[in-house]
């Protein structure tokens, strides 16, 4: 629970770019550990780690949209 925590919605907001690099380090630890426990599947596994991953941010820049307006 540690990666959800790297960038916050409201930097995300004012740094966007930020947020390609996030998503580069989210893709590799998910390819990763996809190819490291799962060989045959590695590339379902890995879209769905990073899509696990994210959840809490896409969450909380939602929420955080929804309180601006």
């Amino acid at each position: 629970m540690v990666l959800e925590s790297l960038i916050k919605p409201i930097i995300a907001v004012k740094r966007p770019w930020e947020l390609f690099f996030y998503g580069m380090f989210i893709a590799s630890i998910g390819l990763f550990l996809g190819y490291w426990i799962f060989r045959d599947k590695a590339d379902l596994v890995m879209i769905f780690l990073t899509t696990f991953a994210c959840m809490p941010l896409m969450f909380h820049a939602i929420r955080h949209e929804e309180k601006e307006d």
